[in-house]
């Protein structure tokens, strides 16, 4: 098959990473897969021997240089443009919108760029003012066949857009995550992300860790995210970590904290599962495909620090509940595997092509 993704970017994100991974993995089947990234800024430098000033677009060196992200491997090939009009996008037999950015060029777009799919990641009214979300909910009503990566978002899809849609959960990649520990740290380290987003929940994070420290004073806050905000000094904080950096992030900690108050999925919770952390978060929405209470999580309603941080002390009073719920984590989390989902999506492409 010839397939097209449309993605807003390529810089680190879970979203991101999703789209690359199965472009990129469809690409090694056989697959003739190419990614559309906008690039519409400009590169400035002089002609050779010249002293005369040229401007080029910075795509143009992109596309010359094949230019790849530097944190992730990428078999497919990535197309940088101008825009997303149809004229930069090649014909083909599947396109997918992956961002309510991207889904109103896919739904108008001729029948000659392939079957039309929208992969939804977030419910992402989130993202944006008010006076933008019903241009997002607009796209969520288009007659694109939807992908979702969650349980809270397929029922959303249904009860709010009357639209039904398929489940892919977004896996981890268990190449790249996976527990070394040896053990737990007797002063405990609890890892959580950081993000500007108030959704993100990091301020009600940072709330719960301070209730619970005033009982455990040595206990550490470990973070990490992609921007050079002040983060106090008296937390640990990792800017931009990816690959291997990540996994010992993960690795080096034993509880992961997510005080987000909507996730679509949740991957840097999948993620430190992977890594044998033991998870403690709001009920986001995404986390119910993993998260399970007493089981595989410690879950508290959203935007309450209080509770977070009740289920918090729960794992520092407990040492054995602590690594139970780790190991039954990091048992659950297997079952979400990159094979099986390139095999669904897949499937799900063909089938509808079949149908034509």
């Amino acid at each position: 098959m010839r397939i097209t993704f449309l993605t807003p970017h390529i810089n680190i994100s879970g979203g991101v990473k999703a789209i690359l991974e199965y472009a990129s993995r469809l690409s090694k089947k056989g697959h003739e897969v190419t990614v559309i990234c906008p690039q519409p800024t400009f590169a400035n430098m002089r002609l050779r021997d010249r002293n005369i000033p040229t401007v080029l677009p910075k795509r143009f060196f992109m596309n010359l240089l094949r230019y790849k992200p530097y944190w992730i491997d990428v078999a497919a090939d990535i197309k940088y443009v101008s825009s997303w009009e149809e004229r930069h996008i090649p014909d083909g037999d599947v396109i997918i919108a992956t961002a309510w950015q991207t889904a109103p060029y896919v739904k108008n777009y001729s029948s000659k760029k392939g079957k039309k799919f929208y992969l939804i990641q977030h419910y992402e009214t989130l993202f944006h003012a008010s006076n933008s979300e019903t241009k997002v909910e607009e796209t969520y009503r288009y007659p694109l066949r939807k992908i979702v990566i969650s349980s809270w978002l397929k029922q959303i899809m249904r009860e709010k857009f009357n639209s039904e849609a398929e489940l892919l959960v977004t896996p981890v990649d268990f190449s790249q995550f996976y527990p070394t520990r040896n053990g737990y740290n007797k002063k405990k380290r609890i890892c959580m992300l950081h993000h500007f987003y108030d959704w993100k929940g990091a301020n009600e994070g940072i709330q719960a860790f301070d209730i619970a420290r005033r009982k455990y004073s040595d206990i550490q806050l470990v973070m990490f995210g992609a921007h050079l905000d002040e983060v106090s000094s008296r937390y640990e904080y990792y800017y931009s970590p990816w690959g291997e950096k990540l996994r010992e992030i993960y690795d080096s900690c034993d509880i992961f904290l997510c005080p987000s108050w909507k996730e679509g999925l949740g991957m840097p919770s999948m993620e430190a599962m992977a890594c044998k952390c033991a998870l403690v978060t709001m009920d986001n929405g995404g986390c119910s495909d993993y998260a399970v209470h007493e089981k595989t999580a410690l879950i508290s309603p959203p935007r309450n620090p209080e509770e977070l941080a009740k289920n918090l002390v729960r794992f520092l009073e407990n040492e054995e509940l602590l690594r139970n719920i780790a190991r039954n984590g990091y048992e659950y989390i297997k079952r979400f595997t990159w094979d099986k989902a390139v095999d669904r999506i897949e499937k799900v492409f063909l089938k509808e092509l079949q149908e034509e």
